[in-house]
């Protein structure tokens, strides 16, 4: 009796090459802002593996790279523009970013706070005010062995 020949079927996902076209995708995805999670989950794989390939391929590394910084630019390049052009928010951003320390919003607290309370005493009958007197006078909080706060 012959033996069946079965092929078998590849299982997971189909390995992973980094083409021209990952290349370009990956330089897309990371100058649109995406991080690398986001970026490996449009390339179709996950964040392990594109860690993977990146330290061992330099062409995805530095693609990943290149297009991080071409995102940054473009932003930078509009809010440096928009400043230019007299934009107060972002005059006020560019500043306070790039100002080197002179262009810093300083927040002040004043922690000194008073919280007095004023008790009225006047509704208050003369013996009322002996008892709470004598009830105050045999607490001892704060005092030290003298008798003084």
């Amino acid at each position: 009796m012959a033996k069946k020949t079965t092929e078998k079927k590849p299982m997971g996902r189909p390995p992973f090459k980094v083409s021209d076209e990952v290349l370009a995708n990956a330089t897309r995805y990371m100058s649109q802002g995406l991080n690398v999670d986001q970026c490996a989950r449009m390339l179709g794989i996950s964040k392990s593996t594109l860690m993977l390939h990146q330290s061992n391929n330099s062409d995805l590394s530095d693609s990943l790279k290149r297009g991080r910084v071409q995102g940054i630019e473009a932003v930078t390049n509009t809010l440096f523009n928009k400043a230019v052009e007299g934009d107060n928010v972002s005059m006020l951003f560019w500043l306070k970013n790039r100002g080197e320390g002179e262009w810093v919003e300083k927040v002040v607290t004043d922690n000194t706070n008073k919280n007095t309370t004023q008790l009225d005493l006047t509704r208050i009958s003369d013996e009322q005010i002996s008892s709470l007197e004598a009830a105050f006078g045999q607490l001892d909080i704060g005092t030290g062995e003298s008798g003084e706060i």
